[in-house]
């Protein structure tokens, strides 16, 4: 939990350096409701690795990674779909940060069930 902290902190920090508050505010609410959303997502899914790591079926814990790897792409691809529907941005440089989030949260994810796999 402390290191999913950490990677918000980071995140925030690092978008702030990226996009001063009120420069591109429609960049910063993209990128918030991605890392609300990502954050959400890697908090289920630890939780639910704790509790499968240890099941008798030990496909269980190798199907949770590849469900979540699955629903990380499907809410991507939600999110970039809506931001273009509603904000209609003239070009597709906002990607680019919500790339960054993207790594940040499938670099802690991996740590993190890396970790729970191996106690």
């Amino acid at each position: 939990m402390t290191a999913l902290i950490l990677l918000v902190i980071f995140l925030l920090s690092s978008l702030w350096i990226i996009y001063p508050y009120g420069q591109v505010e429609s960049y910063w609410m993209f990128n918030l409701v991605a890392i609300l959303a990502f954050s959400i997502q890697s908090f289920l899914v630890s939780i639910a690795a704790k509790r499968l790591k240890n099941s008798e079926n030990k496909q269980s814990f190798i199907k949770l990674i590849f469900t979540n790897m699955a629903l990380r792409i499907v809410i991507s691809a939600i999110l970039i779909g809506a931001y273009f529907y509603i904000i209609r941005p003239d070009n597709g440089i906002f990607v680019l940060s919500f790339i960054a989030v993207y790594i940040g949260f499938t670099v802690y994810e991996t740590y993190v069930l890396d970790n729970i796999a191996r106690s």
